[in-house]
C-alpha cells in the first residue's frame, strides 16, 4: 500500500505540472482533464494513508507516530492531520482539488481567444501552486516511508489534540485556507494576460465561501482552545492561529472594498486584496512548518520542507506582484459622502489590522534571539485604541449614501451602549457607546431606500457583539487559590467550595485528577463543576482540563493545577466578563456569512444591498 500511495503522489505532481504547461499553451479541455487526474490521484493517496491509519499499519513509520491501537477510529483518522507529513499530504490534495473544480472546471469549449488566453494562465498558475506542497511531501516529508521492522503499537497523537474538535477544526481550516487558491488563480491570470473575463461574482463567491469556513473553523479553534490549558483563553496569537487570522481579515477588508465601488473590481486596489490572502496563506505554511517560529501547533521543525514550501510562496507572490502591475487602473472612484469615508477607512483600519499581526508573527525572526514570542499586549496595545472606531463604523457604514439620516436610534444606542459598560475601563465604555450606535444606525440602514441583505446585517451586529466582548473581557480577573477540602474562597465576587478529589481512569491510556467544586454567587445560585489534570501513559504528558461556570454576563473558569492527597487543591479561577457574548458574535458572524453564500444570482447591483 505504501508503494501505492508513492506512486499516486508522482501521478498527481506530473498531472498538474502537465496541467500547468497545457494551460499555458491554451489547450483547456487538455489541462481540465490533467487537473482531474492531479484531483482524483492526489484524493487515492490520502485515502491509501487514511486506511493505513485506521487498519494500525505499524509498518509505516508515519502510522507508528501518529496512531496508536487504543485510539478510537475517528481519532486514528484524524492522524491523518495530526502530523506534519499527512497535513502536507492533505493540503496539497485540497489545493489539487480546488483547481480541478474552481479553475480548470471553468474551462469550457466555445471560448474566444481572449477567455482562453485568461483561463490558460489561471490553470497554469493555479496548478503550480498545487504541485509544490505536494513535491515537497513525496521528496522531503514522504508520510509513506516504511519502518525497517514494524511497531508493535504507535505513540498517538500530541496529547493536547486528543480532542474531538481535532476532528473538525484542523480539516476545516485546510479546506477554507487551500479554497482561497480559486480566485488567487482566476484574477492573477487574468490580470497577467490582461483580460477581464473572470465575473466580480465569481471572486466574491469564492471569497465569501472562504471567509465563512475560515470563520467557523477559527470559532472552533478558538472554542477549543478556551477548554486547554496553556493556550492563551480563546486566543493565543501563535504564529499558525494568526496566519489563519490574517487572510481573514484580508478578505474583510475585499468585501468592504466592493461595497464602495461596486462589483467592478475595484482596479489594481481591489486586485490586490484579492490574491493577497492566498499570497500570505502560503507564506504563513511554509513560516510555520520552518520550525522558524515558536509553535504550540504540532508541526515538525523541518528547515528543508520549509525552503521548498518558501520557495512555492515566492512563486506565488512573484506572481501576484505581476499581476498587481499589468492590471488595468481603474477610474478613480469618488469618495463624496460620510459613508464612502467610513468605508474607506473600514478598509483601512482592516489592512493596518492585518499588517499588524503580519508584524506581530515575524517580529522575532527580525528581533532575532532577543524575542522568542509576541504576545496580546502588543496587539491590544496597537489595535485596541482603534476598537471603538471599528465598533462604530460597522454600523455608520451601512446607512444610505444619500437622504435624510435619523440619529433617533443610533444617539439612543450610544446612551444605552455607554451606560452599559460604565462599570469597565475607558476602551470598554467607548466601545460599548459605538456598539449601541453602530447597531442604532443598523435600524436605520433596514429603514433606508435600499436597506442591506438580512446577511450583511446578521454578520454586523455578530462583529459588533464580538468586538465588544473582546473589550469587555479586557477586564477579566486572575486568581490562584489553595482551597482545603470543606473550605472555600471568594474571588471577584464568587464562591469556590472544595468537596473534594478523586482519581478516575477516564479512558484506555488516560487517568483523571478530579476535583469536586461547588461554584455559586449571589442571585446566581449554585453549580457543581469538575475541572481536572488528565495523565496520558504512554508520554507521561500532565494536561488541564477546564471547567467553566456560564452566565449571561460572564464565564468563571477554573483549571486546577494541582492536587495533594490531603484532598487540597491549587486552582486558577479566571472571572471573565463579555467572553458568553464573543462565542455568540462569532456564531452570528458565520451565519451571515452561511446566507451570503446561499443567495442566489450573481450578488448585488447596488453597494446597499452588496453580498455581505
Amino acid at each position: 500500500m505504501a508503494r501505492i500511495g508513492d506512486d499516486l503522489l508522482v501521478v498527481a505532481i506530473v498531472a498538474l505540472l502537465v496541467a500547468a504547461g497545457l494551460g499555458a499553451l491554451g489547450r483547456l479541455r487538455a489541462a481540465r482533464r490533467a487537473s482531474i487526474v492531479a484531483a482524483l490521484s492526489s484524493a487515492l493517496a490520502v485515502g491509501v494513508l487514511g486506511s493505513a491509519l485506521l487498519r494500525s499499519d505499524f509498518s509505516l513509520t508515519y502510522v507508528a507516530d501518529q496512531s496508536r491501537r487504543g485510539a478510537s477510529a475517528p481519532l486514528r483518522l484524524a492522524g491523518l492531520w495530526g502530523g506534519p507529513e499527512g497535513s502536507l499530504l492533505l493540503w496539497g490534495a485540497m489545493l489539487a482539488g480546488w483547481v480541478a473544480i474552481g479553475v480548470a472546471g471553468r474551462a469550457r469549449s466555445g471560448a474566444t481567444s481572449d477567455e482562453r488566453r485568461s483561463q490558460g494562465a489561471s490553470i497554469a498558475l493555479g496548478a503550480l501552486a498545487a504541485a509544490v506542497p505536494l513535491a515537497t511531501c513525496w521528496w522531503w516529508a514522504d508520510p509513506f516511508d516504511r519502518l525497517a521492522i514494524p511497531a508493535l503499537d504507535g505513540g498517538g497523537l500530541v496529547p493536547i489534540l486528543d480532542h474531538p474538535a481535532m476532528l473538525v477544526h484542523p480539516p476545516l481550516l485546510y479546506a477554507a485556507l487551500t479554497a482561497l487558491v480559486v480566485p488567487y488563480a482566476l484574477v492573477a491570470g487574468s490580470a497577467i494576460v490582461r483580460s477581464e473575463q473572470v465575473a466580480p461574482s465569481v471572486v466574491r463567491r469564492w471569497l465569501l465561501t472562504s471567509w465563512t469556513g475560515l470563520a467557523a473553523a477559527l470559532l472552533l479553534g478558538a472554542a477549543w482552545a478556551y477548554a486547554e490549558l496553556g493556550w492563551g483563553g480563546y486566543w493565543a496569537w501563535d504564529p499558525v492561529e494568526s496566519s489563519a487570522l490574517v487572510p481573514w481579515l484580508l478578505i474583510t477588508a475585499w468585501l468592504h472594498h466592493e461595497v464602495r465601488v461596486g462589483p467592478t473590481g475595484g482596479g489594481r486596489l481591489g486586485l490586490a486584496l484579492a490574491v493577497s490572502p492566498f499570497v500570505l496563506t502560503a507564506a504563513g505554511t511554509a513560516l510555520t512548518r520552518s520550525g522558524a517560529l515558536s509553535s504550540v501547533h504540532a508541526f515538525a521543525e523541518s528547515i528543508t520542507v520549509g525552503r521548498a514550501l518558501g520557495a512555492g510562496a515566492a512563486l506565488v507572490l512573484a506572481t501576484a506582484v505581476a499581476a498587481t502591475v499589468r492590471a488595468e487602473a481603474a477610474a478613480p472612484s469618488s469618495v463624496t459622502s460620510l459613508r464612502d469615508w467610513l468605508l474607506v477607512i473600514q478598509v483601512a483600519l482592516l489592512a493596518l489590522a492585518a499588517g499588524t499581526v503580519v508584524l506581530g508573527t515575524i517580529w522575532p525572526l527580525v528581533a532575532g534571539d532577543d524575542v522568542t514570542t509576541v504576545d496580546g499586549s502588543f496587539y491590544s496595545g496597537v489595535l485596541g485604541p482603534l476598537l471603538p472606531l471599528v465598533v462604530a463604523g460597522t454600523g455608520l457604514a451601512l446607512l444610505p449614501a444619500g437622504g435624510r439620516w435619523r440619529w433617533a436610534p443610533g444617539a439612543v444606542g450610544t446612551l444605552v451602549g455607554a451606560v452599559a459598560c460604565t462599570g469597565g475601563p475607558a476602551v470598554l465604555v467607548a466601545a460599548g457607546a459605538a456598539g449601541g450606535g453602530a447597531i442604532g444606525c443598523l435600524v436605520v440602514a433596514q429603514r433606508g431606500p435600499s436597506p442591506p441583505h438580512r446577511a450583511t446585517v446578521v454578520a454586523h451586529v455578530g462583529a459588533i457583539v464580538l468586538l465588544v466582548a473582546i473589550a469587555a473581557s479586557t477586564t477579566s480577573q486572575t486568581s490562584a487559590v489553595s482551597v482545603e477540602p470543606g473550605a472555600s474562597v471568594r474571588v471577584a465576587g464568587w464562591t469556590v467550595r472544595n468537596e473534594g478529589v478523586e482519581a478516575r481512569t477516564m479512558r484506555p491510556g488516560v487517568d483523571a485528577v478530579i476535583a469536586d467544586l461547588v461554584v455559586s454567587a449571589p442571585g446566581a445560585g449554585a453549580q457543581h463543576l469538575s475541572p481536572r489534570l488528565d495523565r496520558h501513559r504512554t508520554s507521561g504528558t500532565l494536561l488541564a482540563e477546564t471547567a467553566v461556570r456560564t452566565t449571561w454576563r460572564e464565564h468563571v473558569r477554573i483549571v486546577l493545577l494541582d492536587a495533594a492527597d490531603s484532598g487540597r487543591v491549587l486552582l486558577q479561577v479566571d472571572v471573565q466578563p463579555g467572553v458568553p457574548w464573543i462565542w455568540l458574535g462569532a456564531v452570528l458572524i458565520v451565519a451571515g456569512g452561511a446566507l451570503a453564500v446561499r443567495r442566489r444570482g450573481d450578488g448585488a447591483t447596488s453597494p446597499q444591498s452588496s453580498s455581505l
